[in-house]
C-alpha cells in the first residue's frame, strides 16, 4: 500500500507544480514589474518557539502606494531598504507579488493569496482523487490476495441521514472452512436490497476474520473521476 501512497502524492505534487509553474507564467505576461523597497518585517512565532521573518515591501502603482508581506519567509532578519522587483497585477494591485527569488517560493501561502482559485479546484481535487484512489487501491490490493468465495444477501440494515433520507446496507451471509459468516456490505443504497442476491465475498488468507464484500467500485470512481477533473482544471485551465 505504501507505494500507492506515495504515487499519489507524487501525482498530486506534479500537477501543483505544472498548475503554478503555468499560472505564474500566463500572469506575468500581462503583469508589470516595478521596483519595490523592503520597509519592514512581519514576525513569525512557531509553537516550538522559533521566529520568522517575512519582508513587507512597498511599491508604487498608479500614483498610489502599496504594501505587501512576501510569502516566504526566512530566519534572518530582512535588510530594510533593499530593493526588489514586483509583478503587479494591473486589474488587482494588491494580489501583487515580490519577483519569485526561489523555486520554493511556488509554496503556500503565497500560492493561495496570488492564485486563489488554481490552489482552491487544486485542494478539492487532491481530495477528491485521494479518497477514490485510496479506496480502489486498497481494494485491489486486498482482493488481489483474497479467497474468494460466494455469499447470499440475507437481511439488511438501516442508516438515517442527517436530513431524514434512509439507505440500506446488506447483510451477506457466507461459509468459508466449514462456518458460516455474515458480513456488512460498504455501500448504502436507497432501496431495499433483493434478499436472496448473489455477491462475492472476499477473505484475507492473512486472517481468515477479515471479509469483504466485493463492492463500490463506481462508487469510488466516480470520486476518482471528480478528482482528476479538479486537477486538471486547476492546472490547465
Amino acid at each position: 500500500m505504501k507505494k500507492w501512497t506515495i504515487l499519489y502524492f507524487v501525482i498530486v505534487a506534479v500537477v501543483f507544480g505544472v498548475g503554478i509553474y503555468r499560472h505564474a507564467d500566463n500572469w506575468e505576461k500581462t503583469a508589470v514589474i516595478v521596483p519595490g523597497t523592503v520597509v519592514d518585517a512581519e514576525v513569525h512565532r512557531s509553537s516550538k518557539g522559533g521566529t520568522t521573518y517575512a519582508e513587507i515591501v512597498s511599491f508604487e502603482f498608479n500614483g498610489e502606494k502599496h504594501q505587501l508581506t512576501r510569502g516566504f519567509s526566512s530566519s534572518g532578519r530582512p535588510k530594510i531598504g533593499r530593493t526588489r522587483e514586483v509583478i503587479v497585477n494591473p486589474s488587482n494591485p494588491e494580489h501583487s507579488r515580490v519577483k519569485l527569488a526561489a523555486i520554493w517560493e511556488f509554496l503556500f501561502p503565497s500560492t493561495i493569496k496570488n492564485h486563489p482559485n488554481m490552489g482552491f479546484m487544486w485542494m478539492m481535487g487532491a481530495v477528491f482523487f485521494g479518497v477514490g484512489w485510496f479506496f480502489l487501491t486498497n481494494n485491489y490490493e486486498f482482493f488481489r490476495r483474497a479467497i474468494i468465495v460466494k455469499g447470499t444477501v440475507t437481511s439488511f440494515s438501516t442508516r438515517r441521514g442527517s436530513k431524514g433520507g434512509t439507505s440500506y446496507v446488506e447483510e451477506i451471509t457466507f461459509e468459508f472452512d466449514g462456518e458460516q459468516h455474515t458480513v456488512s456490505g460498504m455501500i448504502g443504497r436507497s432501496w431495499k436490497p433483493k434478499i436472496g442476491t448473489v455477491r462475492e465475498v472476499g477473505v484475507d488468507p492473512r486472517d481468515i476474520n477479515k471479509f469483504r464484500v466485493r463492492e463500490g467500485k463506481w462508487f469510488f470512481g466516480i470520486f476518482l473521476a471528480i478528482g482528476v477533473l479538479l486537477l486538471l482544471v486547476s492546472a490547465f485551465a
